[in-house]
């Protein structure tokens, strides 16, 4: 009979620990936990090939380090970076570190198996990396200039206030956009944008020259 094949957690809380294990275990997985970082790291020259649910930290710089530290020691592991809810700067920073995806907390069992299979399957066949890649470009080419201005604002961390002041918008018209690309990705919310678009590496998109500082929308036309 084969093993189950393996999962690495790492996180502080116990409770969330226990809570992923289960998870996993209910998908024919076994979990092995890691209370931090340092932790995995002392073993992972001697552990074989998994996913790693990562817990990256409130501001993502202790799973930016540790990916770092794998990628340096030559352990080849896909890194599933787990950050708090909607903290998009964080999620970037992980993806541009190497991380092969990311989940919001709190996320839900179904989008955490969901990920760590995905994860399992692009691990085993990077073509399917570079399918995700050309699945963002094409999402991409669907947007107004003004929209993909948006995401690429959001893709780096911006909030919507800043956005439209950067942009020379009201916040107002920065809500429309999101909601445009929501539609226009197929998806049910502005997360599931993110993961498209962070996930195949499409986080710095191709823009037009900035608008005037108050456009039609903006002016309620």
């Amino acid at each position: 009979m084969a093993e189950a094949p393996i999962v690495y957690v790492v996180d502080d809380d116990a409770s969330v620990r226990a809570s992923i294990g289960f998870t996993m275990r209910s998908v024919g997985r076994r979990a092995i936990c890691f209370e931090s970082g340092q932790g995995l790291l002392e073993l992972a020259a001697a552990l074989p090939p998994a996913v790693v649910l990562l817990d990256v930290g409130q501001d993502g710089s202790e799973g930016v380090s540790v990916q770092r530290e794998l990628w340096r020691r030559g352990i080849d592991f896909p890194v599933v970076a787990m950050v708090g809810n909607s903290d998009t700067q964080t999620a970037v920073n992980a993806i541009n570190a190497g991380v092969s995806d990311f989940l919001l907390k709190p996320f839900s069992a179904q989008d955490l198996i969901a990920t760590v299979i995905e994860a399992e399957r692009r691990f085993r066949s990077p073509e399917r990396q570079h399918a995700r890649a050309q699945e963002a470009r094409a999402m991409l080419e669907r947007l107004t200039a003004p929209e993909r201005r948006v995401l690429a604002a959001v893709t780096s961390g911006m909030p919507n206030a800043e956005i439209a002041d950067e942009l020379g918008i009201s916040i107002r018209t920065v809500e429309v956009h999101r909601a445009m690309i929501v539609r226009k990705f197929e998806v049910q919310s502005f997360t599931s944008v993110l993961r498209i678009a962070l996930g195949g590496r499409v986080t710095h998109c191709p823009t037009a020259p900035r608008p005037p500082l108050h456009d039609a929308v903006a002016a309620g036309r």
